[in-house]
């Protein structure tokens, strides 16, 4: 609909700096998805505010979340963790 930004693929270097920013953690439970501690990580990149709800497709926008979390997520709009690192 106008005004609403698609839904395409996150380049992989968007993928690189959210998972660094995040350090690798599921930004709402802390969930190791490193690869390290776990031999079959679920990451999944999420938008903070949805798409449909305004979001952008920008790096500001992008959370690494867990397979559980981005579940329970769905297209509502969640406080964003305490130790998420503004980058401005």
């Amino acid at each position: 609909k106008p005004g609403v930004l698609k839904r395409v693929g996150i380049p992989a270097w968007v993928k690189r700096a959210v998972f660094y920013r995040d350090r690798g953690m599921c930004s709402l439970c802390q969930k190791d998805l490193s690869g390290t501690l776990s031999t079959q990580p679920d990451s999944q990149y999420d938008h903070i505010i949805p798409l449909a709800e305004g979001g952008m497709n920008d790096v500001t926008n992008i959370q690494l979340l867990c397979q559980g979390c981005n579940s329970s997520k769905s297209e509502r709009i969640v406080e964003v963790s305490n130790l998420y690192e503004s980058w401005y």
